[in-house]
């Protein structure tokens, strides 16, 4: 399986926090599945792991997206609202100009293998 964070923008050297939230998403994992339940094939596993990013993407409501689920704040990142502001500031070259907390937050998902 492949752990990947998506945003508006990709992470660079200068957004450390954006290993704290793969962090975070895998500790949720572990505790949440890995470490309470069994399972006997390694199909299992990944029947439930997956099952478990859905969960978590389409339910989980977290602090960092303004209490809503990753699919939400997905969608709003990629409305039309969020692209004009994000091509404002690349016409003014302000950054600052499409500057939100949202923007700047990745959001975590989890892609079954190719």
């Amino acid at each position: 399986m492949t752990i990947s964070a998506s945003s508006a923008h990709p992470p660079s050297s200068h957004e450390p926090e954006t290993n704290g939230v793969v962090e975070k998403f895998l500790q949720t994992l572990k505790e949440q599945v890995l470490w309470i339940e069994r399972s006997d094939t390694l199909e299992q596993l990944r029947a439930r792991v997956r099952q478990f990013a859905a969960d978590f993407n389409e339910h989980w409501l977290l602090e960092r997206h303004g209490y809503r689920s990753p699919r939400q704040a997905r969608a709003a990142l990629t409305s039309p609202w969020h692209d004009h502001r994000r091509q404002a500031s690349q016409v003014s070259g302000d950054p600052g100009a499409a500057h939100t907390r949202e923007a700047a937050l990745p959001i975590m998902a989890l892609r079954p293998p190719d």
